[in-house]
């Protein structure tokens, strides 16, 4: 039998939290109030269903958790989650392969069909994007330990060299690198 990706959400929500050692308030208090005690309490008791997705990232942000585990029945992994009604009835994916699908990891068992170029595209973006990251840290990290120090210098400028080929290629998937302040 298969349950919606929402079914259950409200217990998860309640479990993080208090393994987090929040009470609804504290949870709220720590949001400053984003989400009111209320609406968390509504949530946990399944009272509320419709859990936006600025409200499941701002939950899983409090709590210090990948929004996937809010989002799956992650101690479920082989339970079958309904995605959509078709033609030919309900498309229903198992738990772990909605896992690796929604963090971006390729699974032959979730796609067997042929991908639509969206897919490729986004699975390019979040490549580059992560690869972007690690780069950017390397490059720091190296200018701090090599602070001035002429030996090391091809090393920065190797880590330099792999951080701009990546921001390249993410301008070429138009990509907006901009610094934006955070009141932007």
């Amino acid at each position: 039998m298969s349950i919606r990706a929402s079914d259950g959400f409200g217990a998860r929500l309640a479990k993080y939290r208090k393994m987090a050692g929040f009470s609804a308030r504290e949870l709220s208090d720590r949001i400053n109030g984003e989400i009111s005690r209320g609406v968390i309490a509504n949530i946990e008791s399944g009272r509320k269903t419709d859990v936006t997705v600025d409200q499941m990232l701002t939950l899983a942000w409090a709590l210090d958790i990948p929004p996937v585990a809010l989002a799956l029945p992650l101690e479920e992994p082989e339970r079958f989650v309904a995605l959509a009604k078709t033609p030919t009835g309900t498309e229903a994916v198992r738990s772990r392969y909605l896992m690796s699908w929604f963090l971006g990891q390729p699974n032959s068992a979730l796609h067997e069909k042929t991908l639509g170029p969206g897919r490729g595209y986004a699975n390019s973006l979040i490549k580059a994007l992560d690869r972007y990251t690690w780069e950017e840290a390397a490059v720091r990290l190296r200018e701090h330990e090599y602070d001035n120090g002429e030996a090391h210098q091809p090393y920065v400028e190797e880590a330099r060299e792999m951080l701009s080929k990546t921001r390249q290629e993410l301008r070429d998937l138009g990509v907006d690198l901009q610094n934006f302040k955070i009141d932007d």
